[in-house]
């Protein structure tokens, strides 16, 4: 319907090529060398080209347009996949592909751009991330790592802490030598300049650490690791936008992905951006209406943030237990509590995407529980105390039969290696009497066999 029916009509009516074989077939082409693989997607992609000028040849009245779409499409489906091998490259090593694997991707996808409107080639966008993330990674200079006296920069602007002329001159000092070890680090520089700069890197340091000491008298354990993540986030954005800069792309797809980089900074963090980063979201992109999005997004989180938790009592103090050393007995107290109900525990963190996508589905298993015996237990995982409040109001999971515990770092850890936690989210059942009877519960998504496994342990 509407102005584009035809081409729409077009589009409805074509069933595009499908590649045979299945799971087995697809492990094989992951196991290919990365030449043999292109070697594969290029007769791929010919298929896909025969596919489609058979049915053009049996309906020779459809639209410029139509072919347009699947060519294109077709031509990006095996650039993307191409350039999704990126992520079987050894980084650690800076491995990079044969070149003439990369010499197929720039000559016949690259430079070969499709007409605006981009979204029209709906795999153009999904390649140009890979392929801009992976041209980048060529290019970045710098290191996104944070040393933990790097703090003492915000803090003193902010007037936080004070600081004399010696200590300010040392500040600077680390300053430059950083700088200076991480760029003959990023251009290979010869091992000996390298080995000298760090031995004046760890001397200068050791006149900053005292410095850092004295200042951390006043300033919270939780204050610093939230300055720390918030230097950690704008020079990983930083890192990444300088790579965009010597990149030849068409000015509205910069635009496009350096907005990607701070929507997903805010979408992971759950709270607002600092001003510093709000005052870069402004410099890089001048457009307001491009900007749209993050400002809203800015502003939810802003005002989010100023709101109270529905059931404070949910978010439990485990202060009283901060010398505890023995897993099982930490644990033990931590659900002891709760004995003679069934408890579902949630290890997750505010950084992962597949916790906070179950958590969307939580409100209708309680919904389905509502007046039993059941606790919703959650443990979370290095998560700063800002994003995890916003991260229980948005999702509203707070109530009379919720906990959560936002453990020290270090209990959290221990409790985690006890139960063999090994990925996010981790879902487990207690019966009443507090025994683990299940390692691997139900997701919250699983609603009907989640609600059938507590009901179970309930009849008890």
């Amino acid at each position: 319907m509407g102005d584009n029916e035809s081409l729409h009509n077009e589009l409805a009516a074509y069933v595009s090529y499908r590649e045979e074989g299945g799971y087995e077939e697809y492990k094989k082409r992951q196991a290919m060398s990365n030449m043999d693989y292109l070697g594969y997607q290029k007769k791929h992609l010919n298929s896909c080209y025969t596919h489609l000028n058979e049915y053009i040849a049996k309906h020779p009245m459809v639209s410029e347009q139509f072919k347009y779409y699947h060519r294109n499409n077709y031509r990006f489906d095996v650039a993307s996949r191409l350039m999704q091998r990126r992520f079987k490259l050894n980084r650690r090593e800076r491995e990079r592909f044969p070149e003439g694997f990369m010499e197929y991707v720039n000559d016949s996808l690259y430079q070969n751009k499709p007409v605006k409107p981009y979204t029209l080639v709906r795999e153009y966008l999904s390649f140009m991330r890979d392929f801009i993330g992976y041209e980048g990674e060529g290019k970045r200079t710098g290191s996104t790592s944070v040393y933990h006296v790097e703090v003492l920069f915000p803090l003193y602007e902010q007037g936080r802490i004070k600081l004399d002329d010696e200590e300010l001159k040392h500040l600077r000092q680390f300053e430059a030598i950083k700088n200076d070890v991480d760029k003959l680090t990023a251009n290979k520089a010869d091992s000996l300049q390298i080995q000298k700069a760090q031995k004046t890197f760890v001397e200068v340091m050791q006149n900053i650490n005292p410095i850092f000491e004295s200042a951390m008298k006043t300033i919270s354990k939780e204050e610093v690791t939230e300055l720390v993540g918030q230097l950690l986030a704008k020079r990983s954005i930083n890192t990444e936008l300088s790579s965009l800069d010597v990149m030849d792309i068409d000015p509205l797809l910069k635009d496009l992905f350096e907005l990607r980089q701070f929507y997903q900074l805010l979408d992971r963090k759950k709270t607002a951006l600092s001003d510093d980063m709000m005052k870069l979201v402004k410099e890089r992109v001048s457009d307001p209406g491009l900007r749209e999005p993050i400002v809203k997004l800015q502003d939810y989180y802003s005002k989010l943030s100023k709101q109270d938790i529905h059931y404070t009592e949910s978010l439990k103090k485990t202060d009283h237990l901060k010398d505890a050393k023995d897993a099982d007995v930490l644990f033990a107290q931590l659900t002891e509590p709760y004995k003679n109900k069934v408890v579902y525990i949630d290890f997750w963190g505010t950084w992962c995407g597949p916790c906070r996508q179950q958590m969307k589905y939580v409100g209708e298993v309680k919904e389905a529980l509502k007046g039993k015996d059941v606790i919703f237990m959650y443990f979370a995982n290095r998560s700063p105390e800002k994003s995890w409040k916003n991260v229980i109001k948005e999702n509203h999971l707070s109530g009379e039969n919720v906990v959560h515990y936002r453990l020290p770092e270090e209990q959290q850890a221990m409790i985690e290696r006890r139960l063999s936690i090994k990925h996010y989210p981790t879902f487990i059942l207690m019966d009443k009497e507090g025994n683990i009877v299940n390692m691997e519960a139900p997701r919250p998504q699983q609603k009907d066999q989640l609600v059938k496994e507590i009901n179970k342990l309930i009849a008890l």
